[in-house]
């Protein structure tokens, strides 16, 4: 399935890969997989910071601090 592709390679920092899945399903960046995972976060925990402004460009994330704050919130 392609959300799993995409957490896989955002988790690994393959832009390329990221960005041809959000080519053709764009919605992809805001999926969300069992235990409330996502590409965004996988890839903020991965420290891949130009995977995160690639899936930031293609979300309805809102503002970076919502998105910060949404991200703290799971972990509390």
């Amino acid at each position: 399935e392609l959300s799993l592709g995409l957490l896989a390679a955002s988790s690994r920092g393959q832009v390329d890969v990221c960005s041809a899945i959000l080519q053709h399903r764009p919605q992809m960046a805001t999926t969300v997989c069992s235990g409330q995972w996502n590409a965004l976060r996988s890839a903020a925990c991965n420290n891949h910071l130009e995977v995160l402004d690639l899936l930031l460009s293609h979300g309805q994330f809102g503002s970076h601090q919502q998105v910060f704050n949404q991200t703290l919130e799971r972990f509390h």
